[in-house]
């Protein structure tokens, strides 16, 4: 009975490092302020089909083909390839876990932020002989782009740092990740 508790465990941490993956790579894509509307709708496009194919390729595998995000006005795009939901979004507002309005005042706030989720169903070995269901893993990750001088200007961001101990910073000095923790 073990086991299969012990498979969906295994399931959940390769979805997170898919989609921690997929949320890296399509950062690099994500428009910033200075682009005009033309060209922000255009980088977000390729953001969005760049972690449509990290994550399909990661999680379902190489030979699958990853679905295509091509209208630009769609902020989100959701598709299922194999046995795996996948959904992104782009711009994204980590704070409140929502895709911003247009007409929202801070939207430029959130064009450096993508949020990319998959689900899949766990198979079951041994519960499926006591009536019980294996449960559906879902795992997500928000991707972040930033300008900044000198240093790195993509990586993950902690949506909410209280459930998971992912990060912590102290000064300048120490970094410290525990609990499956990525940059």
């Amino acid at each position: 009975i073990v086991v299969d508790p012990g498979h969906a465990r295994h399931v959940r941490r390769h979805a997170q490092g898919g989609v921690s993956a997929a949320a890296v790579a399509a950062a690099q894509d994500l428009p910033v302020k200075a682009n005009n509307t033309t060209t922000r709708l255009t980088k977000q496009t390729q953001a969005r089909n760049t972690a449509m194919a990290y994550a399909t390729r990661n999680l379902v595998g190489s030979s699958a083909t990853a679905p295509q995000c091509n209208n630009g006005a769609q902020l989100t795009c959701t598709a299922t390839v194999g046995k795996v939901t996948l959904t992104v979004a782009t711009p994204w507002n980590p704070t409140t876990s929502v895709v911003p309005s247009p007409t929202d005042p801070t939207y430029d706030n959130y064009l450096g932020f993508i949020y990319v989720k998959a689900c899949q169903p766990t198979p079951s070995f041994f519960s499926g002989v006591l009536g019980q269901t294996s449960p559906d893993v879902c795992r997500s990750a928000v991707g972040r782009y930033t300008q900044v001088g000198g240093g790195y200007d993509y990586g993950l961001v902690a949506t909410d740092p209280s459930k998971c101990g992912a990060l912590t910073f102290a000064g300048n000095s120490e970094t410290q990740l525990t609990s499956n923790g990525a940059v």
